[in-house]
């Protein structure tokens, strides 16, 4: 605004900045005398410092702003902190010594929005196992059971959740660009730790085109050492906003693990704080769950077990009865994995 009314532009001064931290300045008030200093030496005290030598004046400011280098012990902190923080502030300091102040600034910055975009595009997702933790208090052991990563080096006898059931957690908010990577990723995983149940069609002209011809799964003995997929948890801790697109991701990922295990597959949300994001979710149809088994395509069909089905509300024994249909939409959504996880295994 001050070009369209004759005003000049005003910037700070880093090595005033640092002469005023060198000299012991703690309040804001020493900007009044800098002024005062300032206006003085314009107007009564310039022939006398005319005859300041330039080297003087040149040692004062690198005396000054010697501080604000960054010492060899910096630059190893950032090293060993985070790669993208070292990469950019190498960046910086090349662009700056090698061409310009600006080409300096312009290059750290685009670095930055770079790392930050690929880090939201392709997010960690973690799959977490069970962790037993033994704490020792007022002479007697207490014991409890945290959530891990599977595979950190610090969790090593971390525990593989029940068998049917998947925990996973993210590491970044969830959006419509990073949604359809999430999805592969957890489909990949499913598959992985879950039992195959589905048949492709064996003639081309029936067979979708991302349907390969596999071999049977009922005849596969690694595909039959595997469980069936009963439920996958989802950790929303980090989950503050959730838009339409990632709900679709959520339900397409339903519908191929459903189709993948053959029989509705119960998806569970833990520590989901944000009552936006649980009320699209409940829009989504995860509020629901209707137990059914889906047609198993092939020549062959999966041989009924003698495994017994359990009420998860009274805990009987139901078997070959029709499960009670639910009558609370947030009946699978939870205020910690601990409790998702005695739903989703009983």
């Amino acid at each position: 605004m001050g070009h369209f009314f004759g005003g000049y532009p005003a910037t700070c001064s880093f090595s005033r900045t640092a002469v005023k931290a060198r000299s012991g300045v703690r309040t804001p008030l020493a900007g009044v005398f800098t002024a005062i200093i300032i206006i003085s030496a314009l107007f009564f005290l310039t022939p006398a410092f005319f005859y300041i030598p330039d080297a003087t004046l040149s040692a004062i400011i690198i005396h000054a702003v010697l501080g604000l280098v960054s010492e060899p012990s910096y630059v190893k902190q950032l090293w060993k902190i985070q790669f993208w923080d070292f990469a950019i502030f190498v960046t910086a300091v090349v662009g700056i010594f090698f061409s310009t102040i600006e080409i300096g600034i312009y290059a750290s910055t685009t670095l930055t929005f770079v790392v930050i975009i690929f880090q939201l595009v392709f997010p960690r997702l973690d799959k977490l196992g069970i962790y037993k933790v033994t704490d020792l208090i007022k002479g007697s052991e207490k014991t409890h059971y945290t959530y891990v990563s599977l595979g950190h080096p610090s969790f090593k006898t971390a525990e593989n959740p029940p068998d049917g059931i998947l925990i996973f957690r993210f590491d970044k908010p969830l959006f419509h660009f990073n949604s359809s990577y999430m999805d592969d990723k957890i489909v990949e995983y499913a598959k992985e730790k879950t039992r195959k149940y589905y048949i492709a069609h064996k003639n081309k002209g029936d067979r979708p085109w991302n349907d390969s011809k596999d071999t049977d799964p009922f005849n596969d003995p690694e595909n039959l050492k595997k469980p069936r997929l009963k439920a996958i948890i989802f950790d929303f801790s980090i989950v503050s906003v959730m838009d339409s697109t990632v709900t679709e991701m959520l339900i397409d990922l339903r519908k191929d693990l459903d189709r993948y295990s053959q029989h509705s597959v119960e998806f569970h949300f833990a520590n989901v704080m944000n009552e936006n994001v649980q009320n699209s979710l409940i829009v989504g149809g995860f509020g629901k769950f209707e137990q059914k088994d889906l047609a198993i395509e092939g020549s062959k069909k999966e041989e009924k077990t003698n495994e017994t089905e359990v009420d998860v509300e009274k805990g009987n024994d139901v078997s070959n009865v029709e499960i009670e249909i639910i009558k609370t939409p947030k009946k699978f959504f939870h205020l910690s994995i601990e409790e998702a996880l005695d739903w989703a295994d009983s």
